[in-house]
């Protein structure tokens, strides 16, 4: 007997953008950098996710209730004119990524002194016993043990330092994907203003940052230097743009994106603008919570910073609670059905088969960050639904062009445009042939006309009638 498919009731189109997250942490930063700072809600919170996303997503995976492991990293597009304040926001978000950056930099670096230092104390052995080689004759007894030291020399070559990068802005595909290689492992492509990265070589390595997404290895050709596969790596993605460069990336490559699936894994939006709205109502700021955000966000880099550079690459497991593992497949199997040609989705297919995902990624980071113990709770899924539906709308209303008007309603337009001049003028009636002969001239068909006619009958504009043998309409709530 077969199981009951679950379906359940999904956010309404339109919805408000929820404002109430369920976290201490996390809901005080944003209302506190909203009250300060006064940008756009949306912003404030994608950039929350955004240094969240980097922090968790070395550390922790999400099993999805269907029991697919898959990265808890997000992908994060907004739109915003000059003036939004998304610099400044972005800064406060990643300030504590950024400091760690710092220090483990200068580390990097003390370790690179201290590194060559032993590599040439290494060399210089190496070279003392292939001299020793050289001067043995083929067949000896001592060559056999002096390449057994070699042998043993080259397993004790000093390992150059790892290098700690989390950030990369306007960055090449070659620099990014070979930081992931050789580097550290999971880091995130920023840009504040992302023109740069919108319209660089980056964004048409599509392919391979789908691959990233999903948690896939990638395979790097390179012709002047050795190719290298980037494995088990992470990659968080946030861009902020004004509108007008947005505009020109898509009249360039916005329809080769989405059709290579890229756009379908991004959180987008287009917040409302606060200015204008932005008046100062106290002149003294309390950051209660931005020093607790950040604290956090430490807490959890040190630790993927120390499990990583020891070795240990294994991420923890996020799961969901059995109520919340309910409720997110019955959202899955309704996304799925409003995919249908008559659905909800029917338009961006693509984004919506992303959607579920994007919902159990945004779970399990929020989930992570506020140090919930134990398994994803229904509240956490339920905002993260109320997200990521209210960014599907804005997918939609971005990337989705309107649907021309049918001719008919083009036609019904300018044929009521015209009778209501002659209502003005006096009359109530028109006979059909002196439509056709004066009327507006792209109706002045038959077949046109007929049709124009019709709509307007439709909506009660307009009933036929016939007078002195001829065929009339009378117009009616000009």
């Amino acid at each position: 007997m077969s199981a009951r498919r679950q379906f359940a009731r999904l956010p309404m189109i339109d919805s408000f953008f929820p404002n109430t997250i369920p976290g201490e942490i996390l809901q005080g930063v944003v209302d506190e950098v909203s009250r300060n700072i006064q940008a756009p809600r949306p912003l404030i919170l994608f950039s929350a996710l955004t240094a969240i996303s980097i922090a968790v997503q070395g550390k922790f995976d999400v099993r999805k209730p269907n029991g697919q492991v898959i990265p808890a990293s997000l992908m994060l597009f907004l739109i915003a004119d000059s003036g939004e304040r998304k610099s400044t926001v972005e800064n406060i978000f990643l300030e504590a990524i950024r400091e760690v950056q710092t220090e483990k930099e200068k580390e990097y670096r003390a370790a690179c002194e201290e590194w060559k230092i032993k590599r040439k104390v290494w060399a210089v052995k190496e070279k003392k016993l292939l001299k020793e080689i050289e001067r043995s004759k083929s067949g000896e007894s001592g060559v056999d043990s002096i390449y057994a030291l070699l042998a043993e020399h080259a397993k004790n070559e000093p390992v150059k330092p790892r290098r700690i990068k989390f950030l990369y802005d306007d960055a090449t595909p070659e620099s990014l994907f070979y930081g992931l290689h050789s580097d550290f492992p999971s880091a995130g492509l920023i840009s504040g203003e992302g023109g740069g990265i919108l319209g660089g070589a980056v964004m048409r390595e599509m392919c391979k940052l789908n691959s990233i997404w999903s948690g896939d290895s990638i395979d790097v050709s390179r012709k002047t230097s050795e190719s290298f596969v980037v494995e088990n790596a992470r990659l968080t993605t946030s861009l902020m743009v004004q509108d007008s460069v947005f505009q020109k990336y898509m009249q360039r490559s916005g329809t080769v994106a989405r059709g290579a699936g890229l756009w379908a894994r991004f959180l987008v939006c287009q917040p409302k603008t606060k200015q204008g709205e932005r008046f100062v109502e106290n002149l003294t700021q309390s950051w209660e919570y931005r020093g607790v955000f950040s604290r956090r966000l430490r807490e959890i880099l040190d630790s993927a910073v120390y499990s990583i550079s020891c070795g240990d690459l294994e991420r923890k497991i996020c799961e969901f609670s059995p109520e919340a593992k309910e409720v997110w497949l019955g959202v899955y199997n309704s996304i799925e059905r409003e995919m249908d040609a008559k659905g909800r989705f029917c338009e961006m297919t693509d984004y919506a088969s992303k959607l579920a995902d994007n919902i159990a990624r945004v779970a399990a980071i929020i989930h992570v960050f506020e140090g919930g113990a134990g398994a994803i709770s229904l509240s956490t899924l339920e905002f993260s639904i109320k997200l990521c539906f209210w960014c599907s709308d804005e997918f939609y209303r971005i990337f989705v062009p309107p649907q021309p008007e049918p001719e008919e309603v083009v036609d019904a337009r300018a044929l009521d445009e015209w009778l209501f001049d002659l209502w003005k003028q006096g009359g109530d009636w028109v006979k059909i042939n002196y439509i056709r002969k004066y009327g507006p001239n792209k109706i002045r068909s038959k077949v046109r006309l007929e049709r124009a006619l019709e709509e307007l009958r439709r909506a009660r504009k307009i009933i036929y009638s016939e007078r002195h043998g001829c065929a009339c309409i009378e117009i009616l709530n000009p």
